[in-house]
């Protein structure tokens, strides 16, 4: 397994070494300098064969090849095999001369991975991996795939050092929190967080991990009073009680899901925050994901206003889509799922060009 973490000085490296990317595309953060654009690998319908013909190794080493040095993943998906191929294209990449303290590395916990092929009887797998080996009780377990106990998720993070072959992840998320509401109140999740914070601060003195964070769908986006939704304040008070280590959100963010931009639905005090401008508040830095909502932005050309402020030397509607995640002030990166390195080829290169600055980036807004 590979030592070390993601540094200030490893990250500047990288960027010097990479030439090609724009100073302009590079954003920074107390801890290290992130490419604004990082590679993801969720495939959604993870049952669907399609999805295992492929290994997202080439696409991975493609990416980092074109100046992106942040690398996303989670224990689920595609039921862990994402890992294992991060883990094989970083194997490669550090024998051919990159460096550990040079790319940030992030995954995630709280979903179960159950294995591949997926078990036949998925409930055995769970009896077999998780109850009976004390990770947790039946009473633990949501809908049958979801679990935030202290000793799950610690074995769910071990097991993803192991796939992905290093002994420290730059970025811990746990995964979707909100999913659990509904079976578990509001107080009870707090509780769980608070536990959790407890020994993720823990697993940061063993250098298992350098920093924690949030990985939500709905919960940040949601209206406060609606189910899942999850104060961002609340939960950065009850991790502050063990540590500071909590320190990444990751939120959905694109053209159709706008929402952490402009909706002020976080409260701090007596006052209402977006959930980007919360974060930074909470001393949290934002990660979004789901630049292009999974293809579904492209029903139609986008306006020539729309193009000149992202920029015109871009070549595609897919690139301009990015450019509006990525360019956001209040975002340190935004990621983008490729899974082919010909697509990575088109996505990544607009690495070389500049994000749109702060005082444009609002004419987005009114077009």
């Amino acid at each position: 397994m590979y030592k070390g973490f993601a540094t200030k000085e490893g990250t500047e490296g990288f960027f010097r070494k990479n030439g090609s990317v724009s100073p302009k595309s590079v954003k920074e953060c107390d801890y290290f300098l992130l490419s604004s654009l990082g590679i993801g690998t969720y495939k959604p319908e993870a049952y669907k064969e399609e999805n295992y013909t492929f290994s997202y190794k080439d696409a991975v080493k493609k990416a980092v090849s074109m100046g992106c040095n942040h690398i996303d993943t989670a224990a689920n998906y595609r039921y862990a095999k994402s890992e294992s191929e991060i883990g094989e294209a970083l194997s490669e990449l550090f024998e051919s001369g990159y460096n550990r303290d040079e790319l940030v590395i992030a995954t995630k916990g709280g979903f179960f991975p159950f294995s591949y092929p997926f078990p036949q009887n998925p409930y055995h797998w769970i009896n077999d991996e998780i109850v009976k080996s004390g990770l947790a009780k039946e009473s633990d377990i949501v809908t049958d795939e979801h679990c935030l106990t202290p000793e799950y998720i610690e074995w769910s993070l071990e097991e993803s050092l192991k796939r992905l072959n290093v002994e420290c992840v730059d970025i811990f998320y746990i995964h979707n929190p909100e999913f659990e509401l509904g079976i578990v109140s509001n107080e009870d999740l707090l509780l769980k967080f608070k536990k959790l914070s407890k020994m993720l601060e823990g697993k940061i003195k063993d250098g298992k991990i350098k920093h924690y964070g949030i990985a939500s769908w709905n919960g940040f986006l949601y209206e406060e009073g609606e189910l899942e939704y999850l104060s961002m304040a609340d939960f950065v008070a009850a991790s502050r009680e063990y540590g500071d280590g909590l320190r990444f959100v990751q939120l959905p963010y694109n053209l159709a899901k706008p929402h952490p931009y402009i909706y002020a639905n976080q409260k701090i005090e007596d006052k209402y925050y977006t959930a980007m401008s919360a974060a930074i508040k909470l001393g949290l830095n934002v990660i979004t994901s789901s630049s292009l909502l999974q293809m579904n932005l492209f029903k139609r050309a986008f306006s020539p206003a729309f193009r000149d402020v992202c920029g015109l030397s871009l070549a595609s509607d897919l690139q301009r889509a990015l450019q509006f995640a990525r360019s956001n002030p209040s975002v340190l990166s935004s990621l983008v799922g490729a899974s082919m390195a010909e697509h990575v080829e088109h996505d990544f290169a607009i690495l070389g060009e500049p994000i749109v600055d702060s005082k444009n980036y609002e004419n987005f807004f009114r077009l």
